[in-house]
């Protein structure tokens, strides 16, 4: 991929950028008990100095890069340590800071192919209250770069939060456009892409919302490569909730998670995609399990070591043990014929134990429904679809409704159950949509 090398640059610097948003203040008393309180997998942070004065002050923030993100920017022969410069001023009512990169010979060498000079494509102001209310602007110059023929410009990454003590807030961020062109006469090209978010970080891991955007993206290259795609929308949510048992009360994790995308066609193909819409949830997911698998995954460096599968699948059976409900809904696309779509919600029933040594419990404990709406035209252009969906019908899992063919069923076990009440192994139907 031509683009892996700068996206790579990007990412890592950008990475260091989005520190001073953990950090939350960064009076000198703040700054160093933060730096004890930082926990994160992707890197460490230390102080390198602190230097007080009575109007000003200033302080050297050392970043190292740890597990997958270290390794991938091995890969790409990029630095792992990043050095940033404050310069502090003290008000009566708050402290006001402003931070840079350090731009050693190495970073310069980057910079002058991305950015087109030497100086630090990074700039962070944060104003903190004495309340420890911090508001953070930071711009990440635009690119400016050309290396071997191949060229990348683009418009400032601009991102505004506003964070409490205790970094719970907000915050935005925005690029207009990204345009990239190879020697071989590539090209990509990106417009509006922007994202919000509203929450905190607990042990790694976002709580809260988050929003992405991008109005428009396509690549030109080789005749299979081509495409262009139109409105595309992540929505993310991530929710802590006290769910009372027996003997106490057991925090979990609530997921909602929704991607559209308005438009996506591949020319030389003919391929093309309207309407798209899939959404995942899941509802009481053990916290404890959650984090832990987030902190295995972003340690984990290249293939898992024995010792790491071995926590990965304790881990994932304490997961599973404690129950947990999962949905794969909407689903849907815009088709000719009309929409298509499918929802699945699956509830695993808590008291399994030791899931990953058998698989089999774990399928007699499932449960759940699913349905489907099928343009009826749709199926009729398709006789095997029309084979397989009259037999359907004939166990009363099928129902025509005006111009759509919609499918109903319960899941029990390894039984489908139909609305008339009918029970179906599910061995049954894999061997007649064979």
């Amino acid at each position: 991929m031509i683009f892996g090398k700068y996206a790579a640059i990007g990412g890592g610097v950008a990475l260091v950028a989005l520190w001073p948003f953990a950090m939350g203040q960064i009076g000198q008393s703040a700054y160093e008990e933060e730096l004890k309180n930082i926990n994160q997998p992707e890197f460490s942070v230390s102080n390198l100095s602190y230097e007080r004065g009575y109007l000003s002050s200033t302080a050297v923030t050392k970043i190292d890069m740890t597990g997958q993100v270290k390794q991938t920017l091995i890969e790409e022969g990029l630095p792992t340590s990043y050095t940033l410069n404050h310069t502090i001023e003290h008000g009566l009512t708050g402290v006001e800071s402003t931070t840079v990169l350090d731009m050693t010979p190495e970073l310069k060498d980057i910079t002058r192919v991305v950015w087109g000079n030497e100086k630090s494509p990074i700039l962070i102001k944060q104003k903190t209250s004495i309340t420890g209310s911090t508001n953070v602007d930071m711009t990440v110059d635009g690119f400016n770069g050309n290396e071997d023929g191949f060229s990348v410009t683009s418009k400032p990454l601009v991102m505004k939060g506003q964070f409490d003590k205790n970094f719970n807030g907000t915050f935005t961020y925005n690029m207009e456009s990204l345009d990239a062109v190879s020697n071989t006469g590539e090209s990509l090209k990106m417009t509006g892409f922007s994202g919000t978010g509203n929450g905190y970080i607990d042990a790694g891991m976002w709580i809260g919302t988050q929003d992405l955007n991008l109005s428009s993206i396509s690549f030109d290259g080789d005749l299979e490569s081509t495409f262009a795609l139109d409105g595309l929308a992540v929505s993310i949510s991530n929710q802590f909730s006290d769910v009372k048992e027996a003997e106490a009360t057991r925090t979990v994790v609530n997921s909602d998670n929704l991607i559209k995308v308005k438009g996506f066609t591949a020319p030389t193909s003919g391929f093309e995609l309207k309407g798209l819409e899939f959404g995942f949830g899941a509802e009481g997911l053990d916290k404890d399990a959650v984090l832990k698998l987030y902190e295995l995954s972003n340690t984990m460096v290249g293939e898992p070591s024995d010792m790491e599968m071995v926590s990965m699948m304790h881990t994932l059976d304490t997961l599973i043990e404690k129950g947990m409900k999962v949905s794969f809904s909407p689903a849907k696309i815009q088709l000719p014929q009309g929409e298509t779509s499918v929802d699945i919600k699956l509830d695993v029933a808590p008291g399994i134990e030791n899931a990953t040594q058998n698989i089999q419990q774990l399928l007699d404990k499932l449960g759940g429904k699913i349905s489907a709406s099928i343009p009826t035209a749709l199926v009729n252009m398709e006789p095997s679809a029309t084979y397989f969906l009259n037999e359907l019908a004939s166990m009363g899992f099928v129902e025509e409704k005006g111009a759509f063919t919609e499918i109903n069923a319960t899941l029990k076990g390894e039984v489908l159950v139909s609305p008339t009440g009918k029970e179906f192994p599910l061995a049954y139907f894999a061997q007649l949509a064979m």
